[in-house]
C-alpha cells in the first residue's frame, strides 16, 4: 500500500464555500428577526426555529468534515490555517444561533424580553506555554447577543480575565489569588475587549490552567452576569529551560484529546502547525513548512511506523517522539539562528545518517549539510563528503559560547565548502536541492552575528576560497 500524499484537499475550498453561505443565511435570518413586528406571530417564529435548526445541523456537518479532512489528509499550512479559522467562525455562530434560539420564544409574548448576552473568545494564542512577567499574545474576547437584547456598556465596565475553577489552585507570594496576573482587566470598545496586557505573575509548576472571562452588567436594578467558556489551557513558564516540557504537555494533550491514539494525518497536521507557531512563521505567508520526507523521518525513523493513512499514534509513540524532538524546537523556538539557517534551506534539519549518505555521495568534496543528530539532546551534526566517502561528525555546542559557534565551525573547518542547500514548495511540498558556496550562505543569514563572522573572513579570505 502506497504511503499518504501531501495535497490541499480539495473540500477544503467546498468547506469555506459552504461556511460562507451559512454566514449569509444566519446575517439575512438575523435582518428578518429584527424587522419582524413585535411580539412574534407564532407561525412566524416557528419558522424561525425551523431555520435556525437547519443552520445548526449544517454548522455540525461541517465541523464534522473538517475534522475528518484533518485526520485523513496531511495539508499544507494555509489549508490548516483556513480550516483552524473557519472552526472558530462556526463555532461563533453556534454559539449565536443557541442564542437565537433562547430569544425567540420570548419574542412570542414580551415584546421587551431580557437581554440575552454571552462572552466569545474570537482570538486566543493558547494552547501555549506563556512566560512569566511577560505579556500573553492578545486576546480578543466579543459579546455577542441577542436580535433584540440591547447590552447597555458604559466606560467604566470592565471585562475580567479569570481562571477557571477546575485550574489548579495557585497562590502569589503574599500567600492569596489576587496576584496572579495583572492587566487581567480591560474595558469594552464596539463589543470588543482587548487583552493585550495580560501577564502572569508567578508560574504554574508546569499544569495547564485555563482562562474565562467574565462581565458584569447593570440590567436594570440587578447586576447581571455573563461568561466565557473557558480557553483552551496555557501553562506559565519561570524560565525558558520549561518551555520544553510546558509545550509537550500542552501539545499532547491538545491533540489526544482523551483519546489513546490518533490517525497519523492528524499527528502531522498538529505538528507541523505546532511548528510554524514555535518558530513564528505565517502560516499563510511560510517560508519553508515541514515536507513528506520530515514526516516519513518522524514516523518511520523515530517511531518505527509504517508511514501509511491507516496507522495510528499512541499516547506514548507521542512522548518517545518529543523525547526527541522537544529539545529541536526549544532551539529554534529561542534561537534565531537556526530558525534563519532552516528557514534559508542551509540546515537541512530531518534526515538520517544513511539518507545523507546516499544525498551526498555523488557529489563534489567539500559538499556538506547540517542536520540534527539522532539523540534526544537537539544537537546539530555535519555530514560532508570526503574524498572517497562520507563522513559525519556532531558539533557540541556546549562546549562553544554564543550563538556564532555554528558559524565558526563552518567557517573554520576546511574540508567544508558548499552547503547541500534545501527548499521546500509551501504548496505541493515538492522539494528541491542546490549547491551553495559556504561563504555566500553565510553571508546570506540575516542575523547580525552571522554577517559579522563573515566579514571578519573577508577580511582575510575572499568569499568562495576553501580555507
Amino acid at each position: 500500500m502506497s504511503p499518504p500524499t501531501l495535497n490541499k484537499h480539495p473540500m477544503v475550498s467546498d468547506i469555506l464555500s459552504q461556511i460562507s453561505s451559512v454566514n449569509d443565511k444566519i446575517n439575512e435570518i438575523t435582518k428578518e428577526i429584527k424587522d419582524a413586528q413585535l411580539p412574534l406571530d407564532r407561525t412566524l417564529a416557528s419558522s424561525f426555529l425551523n431555520r435556525i435548526s437547519d443552520l445548526h445541523q449544517a454548522i455540525i456537518s461541517q465541523l464534522c468534515q473538517m475534522m475528518s479532512i484533518e485526520q485523513s489528509q496531511i495539508l499544507n499550512t494555509v489549508s490548516l490555517h483556513l480550516i483552524a479559522q473557519s472552526r472558530i467562525d462556526l463555532r461563533r455562530n453556534k454559539t449565536l444561533l443557541n442564542l437565537y434560539n433562547m430569544e425567540i420564544p420570548q419574542l412570542i409574548t414580551q415584546p421587551n424580553p431580557p437581554p440575552l448576552a454571552t462572552l466569545f473568545v474570537a482570538v486566543s494564542p493558547f494552547p501555549t506555554a506563556v512566560k512569566q512577567h511577560v505579556p500573553v499574545s492578545p486576546i480578543h474576547v466579543q459579546i455577542l447577543t441577542g436580535v433584540h437584547s440591547g447590552i447597555p456598556i458604559s466606560p467604566q465596565d470592565l471585562m475580567v480575565a479569570e481562571l477557571t475553577q477546575s485550574s489548579p489552585n495557585f497562590t502569589s507570594r503574599k500567600g492569596n489569588n489576587t496576584g496572579l496576573m495583572r492587566g487581567h482587566q480591560t474595558p469594552i470598545e464596539s463589543g470588543v475587549a482587548l487583552f493585550d496586557k495580560l501577564v502572569f505573575n508567578v508560574g504554574t509548576n508546569c499544569r495547564p490552567v485555563q482562562l474565562k472571562f467574565r462581565l458584569s452588567l447593570s440590567v436594570g436594578p440587578s447586576i447581571s452576569q455573563i461568561e466565557s467558556l473557558p480557553c483552551d489551557p496555557c501553562i506559565s513558564i519561570t524560565n525558558t529551560k520549561q518551555w520544553e516540557e510546558a509545550q509537550g504537555i500542552l501539545l499532547k494533550k491538545d491533540i489526544y484529546s482523551g483519546r489513546a491514539e490518533i490517525p497519523v494525518a492528524l499527528f502531522c497536521n498538529t505538528i507541523q502547525l505546532s511548528f510554524m507557531k514555535a518558530i513564528r512563521q505565517d502560516p499563510m505567508k511560510v517560508r519553508r513548512i515541514l515536507s513528506m520526507e520530515d514526516f516519513q523521518y518522524f514516523i518511520i525513523t523515530r517511531l518505527g511506523k509504517p508511514f501509511l493513512m491507516q496507522e495510528m499514534i499512541t499516547g506514548k509513540d507521542f512522548d518517545r517522539f518529543w523525547e526527541w524532538f522537544g529539545p529541536i524546537l526549544q532551539k529554534m523556538h529561542h534561537h534565531k539562528i537556526y530558525v534563519q539557517l532552516w528557514m534559508t534551506g542551509l540546515l537541512w534539519g530531518f534526515i538520517s545518517i544513511p539518507a545523507s549518505q546516499k544525498i551526498l555521495s555523488y557529489r563534489e568534496p567539500g559538499t556538506f549539510l547540517l542536520r540534527w543528530v539522532d539523540l534526544c539532546d537537539g544537537r546539530l551534526a555535519v555530514s560532508y563528503k570526503a574524498e572517497q566517502e562520507v563522513k559525519h561528525f556532531d558539533i557540541d555546542t556546549k562546549e562553544l559560547s554564543g550563538q556564532n559557534c555554528i558559524a565558526r565551525i563552518i567557517r573554520d573547518n576546511r574540508v567544508l565548502s558548499k552547503f547541500l542547500r534545501i527548499q521546500v514548495s509551501s504548496a505541493d511540498f515538492a522539494r528541491t536541492t542546490s549547491v551553495v558556496d559556504k561563504f555566500q550562505g553565510l553571508q546570506n543569514i540575516t542575523a547580525g552575528r552571522f554577517r559579522r563572522l563573515y566579514e571578519d573572513v573577508c577580511n582575510d579570505e575572499k568569499p568562495g576560497t576553501i580555507l
